[in-house]
């Protein structure tokens, strides 16, 4: 398995998600199992905090009488940047 390949498809997703090409839910779920199959504790612990703001968002919007415009797209947009950031910024030092 290509673990850099792994990374941009991370990346590819982040940025699918900013373009609108995905849902959010989705997104977790595609970062969930890419960094499952790639079991690399680095990178979990790289992405960890943007991934919990990601999930605490999601689970937030799915209980209802929660506002995602105003309460929760903003650090949704941060932690998908940093997930973007922190990704790229890995995968250059596999080489």
């Amino acid at each position: 398995m290509d673990k850099a390949h792994q990374i941009n498809l991370i990346v590819g997703a982040a940025q699918d998600y900013q373009n609108g090409l995905m849902t959010l839910g989705v997104l977790i779920q595609k970062i969930e199992g890419i960094l499952e199959i790639l079991n690399d504790r680095g990178l979990k612990d790289e992405l960890f905090d943007a991934l919990l703001v990601l999930e605490e968002v999601y689970a937030r919007t799915r209980i209802g009488e929660f506002d995602f415009e105003k309460d929760g797209k903003a650090f949704v947009e941060r932690a998908v940047s940093e997930i973007i950031v922190k990704a790229e910024s890995y995968s250059t030092h596999l080489h």
